[in-house]
């Protein structure tokens, strides 16, 4: 029951964040100028040249990323995201972290681009962020496959008409939200 309860709070605290995010989703440093990956033995450096400052902590009811697509491999995306309330990493839950993320065809593009029907593990990285720059820095093991050249940037929706499926989380638990992304 506590569970069932937290839950359903959970989702109308992120359903009242995504209205307001979605009113206000002009950052202006969520867009990519250029970014680089960079093999270095077993790690990977992953770096972005964003449009504008980038904030250490994005705040809460801001649901954002920026991602790299898969050229290969299980996962499509590789994802450094920023989205508290919404708590489903073991590092650093609210603020930065990183995800492999399984996506899906969006029924309704004017709402989400894509939708996120799953996270596929939990992914160590280190993340630092200095004016409109963001390193990541993670090993090659973390990653599910080859990535491709060039990120982008996109905000978190919640939307059962565009994702009519629930993401499901790295512990294979559902997490009862219909998550897509819109990118920028």
């Amino acid at each position: 029951m506590t569970k069932t309860v937290l839950l359903w709070t959970t989702f109308a605290a992120i359903f009242a964040i995504a209205m307001i995010s979605s009113a206000s989703a002009s950052d202006t440093w969520l867009g990519v100028d250029n970014s680089v990956i960079n093999y270095k033995g077993k790690n990977v450096q992953l770096l972005i040249d964003a449009a504008d400052t980038i904030p250490k902590n994005a705040g809460e009811g801001v649901l954002v990323g920026f991602g790299w697509f898969y050229a290969s491999g299980p996962d499509t995306v590789f994802a450094v995201t920023a989205h508290n309330p919404v708590r489903d990493s073991h590092q650093n839950p609210d603020k930065w972290h990183v995800h492999n993320v399984v996506a899906s065809g969006s029924s309704d593009a004017a709402i989400a681009d894509a939708c996120i029907a799953s996270l596929s593990g939990y992914v160590q990285s280190g993340i630092s962020i200095k004016g409109d720059k963001m390193q990541i820095n993670t090993n090659q093991n973390s990653l599910s496959g080859t990535l491709a050249d060039g990120a982008g940037a996109f905000h978190i929706v919640v939307s059962d008409v565009a994702c009519p499926n629930t993401t499901i989380l790295a512990d294979d638990s559902d997490s009862g939200l219909n998550l897509g992304v819109k990118f920028q």
